[in-house]
């Protein structure tokens, strides 16, 4: 038998067995061994590229991530009704304020610019002033 390999890019052989693995680790510590039922390295490697590629991406598809939302101040699509007695009628970016004589009084943003984790058990929202500056980096 030749000379173990390093458990480079997820393959190995276990000791005693002709044919190569692809072991696969989970963010819980737990893994997952399966054969490539070959003992030829570079048809291992072959066999194993698809698996560790959909591995991977269902790892990184599970990472929590910060994105971008836009949280409402009012319920788009609906009337609302003023504190001066008018009404405020809402959109998805814009609240645009009628007086009690039914003329356009003002309008406003309908919420702010928000960020989301994705990734965990519940969701999380942030409000950000509009100048606000995040660097993504920062927050991982």
């Amino acid at each position: 038998m030749s000379k173990q390999r390093r458990k480079i890019d997820h393959i190995l052989r276990r000791p005693g067995s002709q044919n190569w693995n692809v072991r696969l680790q989970y963010p819980d510590g737990k893994a997952k061994e399966l054969s490539l039922g070959t003992p030829d390295y570079q048809e291992a490697v072959i066999k194993a590229g698809p698996i560790i590629t959909e591995h991977k991406a269902k790892l990184l598809a599970a990472r929590p991530r910060l994105e971008p939302v836009w949280r409402h101040k009012l319920e788009p699509g609906r009337e609302h009704a003023a504190p001066d007695g008018g009404k405020i009628v809402a959109t998805d970016r814009e609240l645009i304020h009628i007086s009690h004589k039914g003329t356009i009084s003002g309008t406003e943003p309908n919420g702010a610019a928000a960020l989301q984790v994705v990734g965990l058990d519940g969701r999380v929202a942030v409000s950000l002033p509009p100048n606000a500056r995040v660097d993504a980096k920062s927050l991982r």
